[in-house]
């Protein structure tokens, strides 16, 4: 909840500036870099549910740390993992308040685009257990 709250406090800050604060145009975008894992999850695991013919609401162990776990890693590692490439998309986020070219602003969205291509490359790679 916490998690939630400062996310929210971020989107209303960057969404409703002022030119004269300094804010680039960019800071609207800060949370979809933060929220990028999360959002990427939500999209295959969609995607994945239509597929098989099911409902996206319905529930099953697709998710990123599901998958990981069935790659071979202990589900402290997969945690880790997430934490670490959220923690990866997520850092170069606050510079999108700054930037006011769209040449940066670019840098950081492939920046964090390569980060999901990577790990939809890596899923890709290996057997499932099951």
């Amino acid at each position: 909840m916490i998690l939630g709250f400062f996310l929210s406090a971020l989107t209303i800050c960057t969404t409703f500036y002022t030119p004269t604060s300094g804010a680039g145009s960019f800071a609207v975008l800060v949370p979809l870099a933060v929220m990028a894992v999360p959002l990427y999850d939500l999209a295959i695991v969609s995607v994945l549910r239509i597929a098989k013919g099911r409902s996206p609401m319905s529930g099953d162990t697709n998710h990123f740390s599901h998958r990981l776990v069935r790659h071979g890693f202990s589900k402290r590692s997969a945690v880790l993992i997430i934490y670490a490439v959220t923690l990866a998309c997520g850092l170069s986020a606050p510079l999108l308040s700054f930037i006011q070219d769209t040449a940066g602003a670019v840098l950081v969205a492939m920046q964090v685009a390569a980060l999901l291509v990577i790990i939809a490359i890596l899923e890709r790679v290996g057997e499932h257990t099951k």
